[in-house]
């Protein structure tokens, strides 16, 4: 019998226990679930350190039990440009539009929240009749005199589609500037308040926009700061009166379940402020639950 072992071998000797590492499918190929990381964080205007969230999200990720009969594939991470804004997101578009192609869910680490309009560019191109949720403490539609900042996403994103739903899902006023709701109502962006889903429960929410979304193709993103700081302390802007860890699990299954989104992505975790790992954790719990292509359990 031998008395060692293979460097970062499990302690614990199941061979039924089988994790995401063991199936996972590195390259371009083919598959049900596709994941690629996205670390760049160029746009932040809080706290950075969101390019190191998709090796940490993916380090807990991997690690999480495999109960689905789903093929998964690791596309690995945007070859992002230090410095040069234009450039990364012009890489991440193609990288989104060739991993699009390959599977049926993709599921993107970001990064800070830029990092969804190129996505959402290579699935608006590639895909009729798309909807578009965001579940995040801020709309992101603000207006900048200069500079980058990822809080312009929502308005870029509805540039790039005039016509399509968009929501918000767990605006805080005591986060944000007044004048954000009058220009969510002139860009046609349905906003649901922390409180008002805190008056209808996830399911009642769940249920509002399964029924708004269903017969389209879906982006569905999430900002971890639309979390409680109790539950998810390490993100870029960190904003008091957010959902539970249990309540953002149970969102974003229910949706992935009702609408199958062609994206799911997590972004503006920042592992550098994070305590104890319990955000990067946290976002590898939901990446888990978001999957949708899913077999029955092993």
């Amino acid at each position: 019998m031998p008395i060692t072992r293979a460097p970062g071998a499990r302690f614990i000797k199941d061979p039924r226990d089988v994790r995401l590492e063991d199936r996972v499918i590195r390259g371009d190929a083919e598959g049900d679930v596709g994941l690629l990381g996205v670390p760049w964080d160029g746009a932040v205007g809080g706290r950075p350190g969101a390019r190191f969230a998709p090796s940490r999200v993916r380090g807990f990720l991997y690690s999480m039990p495999l109960n689905i009969n789903a093929s998964i594939v690791d596309f690995g991470d945007v070859d992002v440009v230090i410095g040069d804004h234009g450039e990364t997101m012009r890489r991440t578009r193609e990288a989104a539009a060739q991993a699009l192609k390959r599977v049926k869910e993709l599921l993107v680490i970001g990064g800070d929240n830029s990092v969804s309009h190129p996505v959402f560019q290579a699935l608006n191109e590639m895909e009729e009749e798309v909807g578009y949720i965001l579940i995040d403490a801020h709309p992101d539609i603000r207006t900048v005199t200069e500079g980058l900042t990822s809080g312009l996403a929502i308005r870029m994103i509805r540039e790039a589609n005039p016509s399509m739903p968009i929501t918000v899902v767990g605006y805080r006023p005591h986060s944000n500037p007044r004048y954000l709701m009058d220009e969510a109502r002139q860009l046609n962006v349905r906003i649901i308040t922390m409180n008002e889903a805190e008056e209808v429960g996830v399911k009642g929410v769940a249920a509002q926009l399964a029924e708004a979304y269903r017969g389209r193709r879906v982006y569905l993103s999430l900002d971890m700061d639309a979390v409680d700081p109790a539950f998810a302390p390490g993100v870029n802007s960190p904003s008091p009166g957010g959902f539970t860890s249990r309540e953002v699990i149970d969102l974003v299954s229910r949706l992935s379940k009702e609408l199958r989104p062609r994206v799911f992505d997590v972004v503006e975790v920042t592992p550098l402020v994070d305590v104890a790992d319990q955000t990067s954790n946290l976002a590898a719990a939901v990446l888990m639950n978001a999957m949708w292509p899913q077999g029955d359990a092993q």
